[in-house]
């Protein structure tokens, strides 16, 4: 075998090594939810900490439940990362701002837990999921 084949093969194996070893925890299911998810596409915008800097990027919702949501992020959070989320609800005229911590993460989709939520803000998200009920 040629040293160029055996270099090759040797960084196949250790890929596939440091993949299987950093394979992310399972999406959780819906059984394992307090509260369903709704369908939503929705654009946001979040800020997180990045270093000793806060970086804002823009972002889709994909999911809305009383007590959280999904969103499409093109920032690396790790679990655990506090956010500030700028979203307009569908079917809301204002935009809500909130603080939300990643739960989980799958790929750069972010399962984000709502925290400190105002009883104002609560009661429209809770609005806005029986809304979702009705029409999906």
């Amino acid at each position: 075998m040629s040293s160029w084949r055996y270099l090759r093969n040797c960084w196949k194996d250790a890929m596939t090594q440091l993949s299987s070893s950093m394979a992310l925890p399972p999406e959780p299911s819906a059984e394992m939810r307090r509260w369903p998810r709704y369908s939503i596409d929705v654009g946001l915008r979040a800020t997180a900490r990045v270093g000793k800097a806060d970086k804002t990027v823009h972002g889709r919702g994909t999911e809305l439940g009383k007590g959280g949501m999904a969103a499409v992020l093109p920032i690396e959070l790790a679990i655990g990362d506090r956010i500030k989320v700028e979203i307009t609800l569908p079917y809301c005229v204002q935009s809500i701002t909130l603080i939300a911590v990643v739960r989980n993460r799958s790929s750069f989709t972010y399962g984000v837990e709502f925290m400190g939520i105002s009883s104002a803000q609560q009661a429209e998200i809770e609005r806005v999921c029986r809304l979702l009920v009705i029409l999906q």
